[in-house]
Parts: structure tokens; sequence; C-alpha cells
């Protein structure tokens, strides 16, 4: 993780969702650290360095969640070699508003229900 930059940039099939972890509530993140099976916050932005998959599916979810596509935990499943991501800046356009005024994702259930 590069501690300089905040936001994570997630691509895949021409589709791009960025997070930015540091506006994570508290409650977001021990939801997610919950789908990441116990792994502790820091072991969940570690593992994405780390190529940890369920790292990577955890935040992927979240970022699709903070853009406004949510999917079903359970549902995000997707070829490893179609997904590129990487820390960034900022976001370089809005996803559906923008996205410095849109709250972060909203906590998700311990056990991935999107509320749905």
């Amino acid at each position: 993780m590069d501690r300089n930059r905040q936001w994570l940039r997630f691509r895949r099939g021409g589709q791009q969702w960025d997070l930015d972890v540091h506006r994570l509530t508290v409650d977001d993140t021990i939801a997610l650290q919950e789908l990441a099976r116990g792994r502790t916050w820091g072991q969940v932005l570690l593992g994405l360095d780390q190529l940890d998959m369920v790292a990577v599916k955890v935040l992927l979810w979240a970022a699709r969640r903070a853009a406004g596509d949510p999917v079903p935990f359970g549902d995000l499943s997707f070829p490893w070699g179609e997904l590129a991501f990487e820390w960034i800046d900022g976001p370089t356009r809005p996803q559906g508003g923008d996205q410095a005024d849109t709250a972060p994702a909203p906590a998700a259930a311990p056990d991935g229900d999107t509320g749905d």
C-alpha cells in the first residue's frame, strides 16, 4: 500500500471503480474485516499488494458499492486476469456524481448481504 495515496482504483472490462479508503467509517471497515474472514483492516489493505484474493474481492466489492454499483458479495466472481488495480492520487472522472460529496459504501452485513 502506498501510504501517500488513499484512493484505490479497480478496472475490469472497460469499467472502473474508485474507493477512498480514508472515508470508510469504522463500521464499514469492521464489516469488511468480517467479510475478509477475520483479517484485520491492516491485513486487508496490505493483502491487496500481496495478491490476497480475499482482500482483493472485499475491496473490489466495497469500491463497486461506493460507486453505486452494488453486487451481492457471494455473486462477485471474475477471472483473475481480467482485473487490474492500483493505488492512485484521486479519481480522474466522476462515478455517478461528485464522489467527493458521496458517502462511502454502506456497511455490509457480516454474512455479506448487500441489502438488495
